[in-house]
């Protein structure tokens, strides 16, 4: 065996270690338990451009000026962690940031490959969407992705109708079905679409789901039970697909690394990716502290900083230092991670540099964040990730 092969396979070697290692991780350990729900209001920003582009040089250019004028509600599902959880994710904030490998494929001949430091996952012209003031954002970034993998086009399936679903399985069996109201986790999600299929928006519109016509934004009624049986006269299955799931909050250092690696393989290979994550809402925020922009002082006429810091999750030192003192304000979030660049930066109101993002689409509308996309720091996905999942069409 040659110089090269001989190190494409112990790369190999110590990749298919670091994922063993996290996955038996995961088979030891309890679920994260999420329990009640967090409401807070984050900072709108109505513009007159209405594209979807990001703002980071290398994956898009979108220069049009934000102004925040108003808020809106979210709800996150409270985070509830054990002790020996929070003592788990307190140890993890004192860690010395992991310093990322050089991001490779393997060839069947163990070859080392580069991965591109960008890649963006086109996403078909589906909207943003916006999942209101109810903890649904499972089902939204579920639909939303799978509009974009099945080619379905914009906004095509009815969330109202899969959560309607949702609520008659959580009353049939409380234990086993969560109500997709109050949150779900985005395997459950997937599994349910896969065994019984989806209704589209127009069939909503036209006859209802649970004798409701449209999405409620606002906490009003969501109408009645939607019967399963119901639901399986009126829905279709969906292309056909698999998911490929990865624990990120037991994880090894290491193993946390290779993670993101794989995160970057299948957005390279047009997969999208569904992300489980914390944030930190103790300042009743969206712990969203960075921007695509260096900050300023200014006001908005003299530089466009003013639009605030809240488009990106990066890692400050407050957020290091609640975990470390067992942080009891946890919200769990899902998001479709649509891209990477391995070069972009985001700062924080120091203006410290955060390189390496994830751009992301998010479910609170599209006058949030950056047109409502948002972008994540390498280090917060190592910190503050739960797991993800993977959408591989068959």
């Amino acid at each position: 065996m040659n110089k090269k092969n001989l190190l494409g396979w112990l790369a190999s070697l110590l990749i298919i270690s670091a994922v063993a290692y996290g996955d038996s991780q995961v088979e030891n350990n309890p679920q994260i338990k999420e329990e009640g729900t967090i409401t807070i209001s984050i900072p709108t920003h109505p513009s007159a451009d209405t594209t979807n582009a990001f703002s980071i040089p290398g994956i898009n250019q979108n220069t049009a000026p934000r102004q925040s004028s108003a808020s809106k509600k979210i709800t996150f599902n409270k985070v509830i962690l054990t002790p020996k959880q929070q003592e788990f994710l307190a140890q993890r904030a004192r860690e010395k940031p992991p310093t990322l490998l050089p991001t490779l494929l393997m060839d069947i001949s163990n070859t080392e490959i580069p991965l591109p430091t960008r890649a963006s996952i086109d996403m078909r012209n589906v909207s943003v969407l916006d999942q209101g003031e109810h903890g649904t954002c499972t089902t939204f970034a579920v639909t939303a992705a799978l509009n974009v993998m099945g080619h379905y086009g914009d906004n095509y399936i009815s969330q109202l109708c899969f959560l309607e679903l949702t609520d008659f399985m959580h009353q049939e069996n409380p234990k086993k079905y969560p109500s997709g109201w109050h949150g779900m986790y985005p395997n459950t999600a997937l599994q349910l679409i896969q065994s019984y299929g989806i209704i589209s928006n127009e069939y909503m519109k036209q006859h209802g789901c649970a004798n409701t016509y449209s999405y409620p934004l606002s906490k009003k009624s969501i109408g009645t039970l939607f019967p399963l049986e119901e639901y399986q006269q009126h829905s279709e299955l969906p292309f056909k697909f698999r998911t490929k799931a990865i624990d990120i909050f037991y994880s090894s250092p290491t193993a946390r690394t290779e993670i993101l690696t794989q995160v970057k393989r299948a957005l390279s290979q047009h997969h999208l990716v569904i992300l489980g994550f914390m944030l930190d809402t103790k300042h009743d925020t969206d712990g969203s502290y960075g921007s695509i922009h260096p900050f300023c002082p200014y006001p908005f006429t003299v530089c466009r900083a003013s639009a605030g810091l809240d488009e990106g999750w990066i890692v400050t030192q407050d957020i290091r230092n609640d975990l470390q003192n067992k942080a009891t304000s946890l919200g769990g979030h899902a998001i479709i991670i649509t891209g990477y660049d391995d070069n972009a930066i985001l700062f924080d109101m120091d203006n410290n540099k955060h390189q390496g993002v994830l751009t992301l689409r998010n479910s609170w509308g599209s006058d949030t964040g950056d047109h409502g996309n948002y972008y994540m720091s390498y280090e917060y996905f190592n910190l503050l990730g739960e797991d993800v999942f993977e959408i591989i069409p068959n």
